[in-house]
């Protein structure tokens, strides 16, 4: 189910002035980039300034291991390299949240309540051939390939209501029968009770936090085309 989506926050900085390019004695070519790297903190926020002569137009910003890391150009004005941190702060997803140290999710649980809520809520559906816990599906929810009847929920879902974990399988079980998001897809996820609130569940996660199910993207909130491909 994709929650695609969402790229690094990406800015264009506005030059007071023209630069020229480096050259070396006349001949063609750039000179090496040169980056250095600082750590601060503003306003709260732990940050990891990188500044790269190599970058000339763009301003990103993107959590890594706990910190806000934001790739400036090198030789901004003081003032203004200030205001686009500031901008940066403001513009950047939450930082992703922290996981307990729960039990690790289980397949075979997994696959069985999978199994029952295509017994009860999709019979027409085939049974699906595995339905696994994956933890590299970091920007989707979950995803189906209807050609191997393979389903896979991303470990970001667990620790969420049970309610919520089974619109997921719900809507991927769906996909086994309908690969686009069309009106028969739609009756049979309505099968479902709570799955409308369950989308809206998983539509205010994305928009809380910003995680997406990736540090760095922020994840469309609708679940994954089933043509999807195993990851």
């Amino acid at each position: 189910m994709p929650f695609n989506g969402g790229s690094r926050r990406r800015s264009t900085p506005r030059r007071t002035a023209p630069g020229s390019r480096a050259s070396s004695g006349g001949r063609s070519g750039r000179a090496p980039a040169v980056r250095t790297t600082e750590l601060a903190e503003v306003h709260g926020v732990p940050l990891t300034l990188i500044r790269s002569t190599a970058r000339r137009r763009t301003v990103s910003a993107a959590w890594r291991d706990g910190r806000l890391r934001i790739l400036l150009p090198a030789g901004l004005a003081a003032g203004e390299e200030r205001q686009w941190i500031e901008r940066m702060i403001a513009k950047a997803p939450a930082p992703p949240a922290a996981h307990d140290d729960g039990p690790a999710p289980d397949d075979g649980s997994l696959a069985a309540r999978a199994e029952r809520l295509r017994a009860r809520l999709v019979p027409e559906a085939p049974r699906p051939t595995s339905v696994t816990w994956s933890s590299r599906q970091r920007q989707r929810w979950g995803s189906c390939t209807p050609s191997r009847r393979t389903l896979r929920i991303s470990t970001q879902v667990h620790g969420m209501p049970e309610w919520v974990l089974d619109a997921v399988l719900v809507h991927e079980l769906a996909h086994l029968l309908e690969s686009g998001h069309g009106p028969a897809f739609r009756r049979l996820v309505s099968r479902y009770d709570r799955y409308a609130e369950a989308m809206a569940f998983l539509q205010g996660v994305t928009f809380a936090t910003g995680r997406g199910l990736s540090p760095d993207a922020v994840p469309d909130a609708t679940p994954d085309q089933a043509a999807d491909t195993e990851s």
